[in-house]
């Protein structure tokens, strides 16, 4: 047996670039602008025809007071110089503490061993936001979130081997864990929004209190950043193995069972656009005060717009599950056989299966809702008259197959190859967790990307509850929800390889290889209700003719295929006279169509051949050096071998080397979406 504790404290000095107004773009006076600042009160419903402010000043009697309130306790620019991005440097203490505890027992009783495992962690994070009590992101990058993070999680691991014969092996495993997270932002007590005098914001559940979200473009963010802060997550997951082995001649098959339970107890209100989270949020655009057919906004266009109190979208996110909290269970069942056969003293061939089975999930107390685009309803799986798991169909008869070789054409050459298909391991639990009606996403937009949503002073309508009646739920127009298709196609991975390597002279090992992988089918969400039509707003939405539905309407889908292509060498020197050194170089190429299983960055069908780019983690050369060096002072080494006191001194020290060099990562030319005007579209460069 054994047990361990080990403790960390980290204290930083943390430090941050972020982007804030000039004290001249704080007052309403943009004449450092090179475009014009239209009045959003002029020209027609479509942007057109609209006049410039007299003088590039916004007029102080049109200022929100709400607006002009958040623009005093933005802080001003820091750094030395007129920089309009990047001129502010915040810095703060960061703390992160983290205690853990491992224990384990091993029995040996023959035939049977045993093992049983007990782990604990436990952490403490303070991580200040860059605005202090207005908010904002995180000083440190290190610590994830802004404000006060804590959690444990506990591990109980089971496991056990048993020979049947000298020949036959049985092996099981049992895990259970549970990992609780939680971040409680700055001010979370408070209800800041409806202090500001913003109705619809705040709300009296913990998760509702708190700074909205202010998103100003090309502007750091104002209050709680993003949509989904605070959370309070507890996520228990259970793990069932089974294994047996048993070897018969020149063959080794192996083959067992896994059966996987994972669930999800959120109180996180996250989802929708990301407009903001259960304490609401502003996006405030230079649609506004932008004419059309005119120059492309900049950012004093964008805080104009903010000044005038003219949020080009708002929202916010309600949860309406019991005890303010959402949850997932999801099970995952599989089962494999491989058998590894050495047909000859230099070859060896290993062929496999793999069959996998993930059920459509459900909550604790009920199914999932799906949105069904035919009639702008959600349908809650195993909900009155609705069937369970919604009678989608997610297959159950997919064998994966996977096969390698090794062989030894001479006793220093040796050639590898393999081939093997695993499924996109994509969770639709994650996907469904905060969808309509267990949580209400109310998105509002403008009509047209260059029209405001309404005043600030006017605030969030109030959400509009769910009557569950038999199952099948109406959701209004301006409620984001996702969907499946009833029959679901997983996406899959394929990966081959075919490897040369040979033993040099003087201890040096070369290898040589291709190394490739093809995401078939990557699945992500695609919007269903995107604009398709450049310049036509929310009426080029899919929905919009039929509905009315002016947000987000996924469906979880495979989206495309991603291609990866490597050449990967290495050339080793094992240890040997004090010395070790090794170098390895990959020459690869990511291209696709979405990454990180997420939205594309074009979801208008027929401009959809823009997505395909080089991923945004490529990095075509990589080179990495390495090596160790024993030094020759001390015992039975070539200097000081016999000078004790010098021996025990300068004996046993090692150098360690270690050298990256990497091409970067690639870059996209955007530009503001306003003039595209395509709800659900980036404005990128045609190349």
């Amino acid at each position: 047996y054994f047990v361990s504790f080990e403790r960390n404290n980290d204290r930083e000095s943390a430090n941050q670039y972020v982007t804030v107004p000039t004290a001249a773009i704080k007052s309403g006076n943009m004449t450092g602008s090179n475009n014009p600042i239209y009045d959003p009160a002029t020209g027609d419903s479509t942007g057109a025809g609209r006049t410039p402010l007299p003088g590039q000043i916004v007029p102080a009697a049109r200022i929100s007071k709400i607006t002009r309130t958040l623009s005093d306790k933005t802080p001003l620019p820091n750094v030395p110089g007129d920089a309009l991005t990047q001129n502010y440097f915040a810095s703060a203490p960061y703390i992160f503490d983290r205690n853990r505890l491992d224990a384990k027992v091993n029995w040996n009783a023959g035939k049977l061993t045993m093992f049983g495992r007990l782990g604990f962690l436990r952490y403490n994070m303070d991580n200040p936001p860059v605005f202090g009590e207005m908010g904002g992101s995180e000083t440190s990058s290190a610590g994830g979130n802004p404000g006060h993070g804590w959690g444990d999680t506990y591990t109980i691991v089971v496991a056990g081997n048993y020979m049947l014969t000298n020949r036959f092996i049985v092996d099981a495993y049992f895990g259970w864990t549970t990992l609780g997270t939680n971040v409680d932002t700055p001010g979370v007590e408070e209800q800041q929004g409806l202090k500001l005098g913003i109705p619809g914001t705040n709300g009296p559940a913990r998760y509702q209190g708190g700074w909205p979200k202010f998103s100003v473009s090309n502007y750091s963010d104002l209050g709680t950043p993003g949509a989904y802060l605070p959370y309070y997550r507890s996520d228990p997951s259970k793990n069932y193995v089974t294994n047996f082995n048993w070897v018969k001649g020149t063959h080794d098959l192996r083959f067992g069972v896994d059966v996987s339970y994972q669930a999800m107890n959120h109180i996180q209100a996250e989802g929708g656009s990301g407009i903001g989270a259960g304490m609401g949020g502003f996006t405030f655009t230079g649609g506004p005060t932008t004419v059309r057919g005119g120059p492309t906004a900049n950012q004093y266009n964008s805080y104009a717009t903010f000044l005038l109190g003219l949020p080009t979208s708002m929202g916010k996110n309600v949860i309406t599950s019991k005890d303010d909290k959402v949850t997932t269970r999801a099970w995952q069942y599989s089962s494999y056989v491989r058998d590894r056969w050495n047909v000859t003293p230099k070859l060896t061939l290993s062929v496999g299966a793999r069959w996998e089975y993930y059920p459509v999930p459900t909550r604790a107390d009920t199914g999932l809702g799906f949105y069904d685009f035919s009639n702008n309803t959600v349908r809650v799986c195993g909900y009155g008259s609705v069937p369970a798991g919604c009678g989608v169909d997610v297959g159950k008869f997919r064998l994966l197959p996977r096969v390698g070789l090794a062989y030894r054409a001479s006793p220093t050459f040796v050639i590898r190859a393999g081939y093997g298909i695993t499924n996109d391991p994509w969770s639709l639990a994650r996907g469904f967790r905060t969808n309509f009606p267990a949580m209400l996403s109310l998105d509002y937009s403008g009509e047209n990307s260059y029209q405001p949503f309404g005043r600030i002073e006017n605030g969030i309508p109030a959400p509009v509850l769910p009557d569950m009646a038999n199952g099948v739920v109406a959701i209004p127009k301006t409620y984001a929800a996702n969907s499946l298709p009833q029959k679901f196609k997983r996406g899959y991975i394929q990966s081959w390889n075919l490897t040369l390597q040979k033993e040099l002279r003087y201890g040096f090992t070369a290898q040589a290889g291709y190394v490739a992988t093809r995401s078939v089918d990557t699945m992500g969400p695609l919007d269903l209700n995107a604009g398709q039509i450049p310049g036509a707003g929310n009426a080029g939405r899919s929905l919009y003719a039929k509905f009315g539905r002016t947000t987000t309407s996924q469906m979880i889908m495979p989206i495309a295929t991603n291609m990866y292509d490597s050449l990967q060498t290495k050339l080793e020197r094992r240890f040997a006279q004090g010395l070790q050194i090794g170098a390895s170089y990959t020459w690869s190429k990511a291209i696709g169509w979405s990454q990180d299983s997420g939205s594309p960055w074009v979801q208008a069908l027929s401009y959809f051949r823009l997505n395909k780019r080089v991923l945004g983690f490529d990095r075509t050369h990589n080179l990495q050096l390495s090596g160790i060096w024993e030094l020759p002072f001390g015992a039975k080494k070539r200097f000081v071998s016999t000078n004790r006191a010098a021996s025990a001194v300068l004996g046993g020290w090692r150098i360690n080397t270690l050298a990256s060099f990497m091409g970067g990562t690639p870059f996209s030319v955007s530009s503001s979406g306003t003039s595209l005007d395509m709800p659900g579209s980036s404005q990128v460069a045609d190349l």
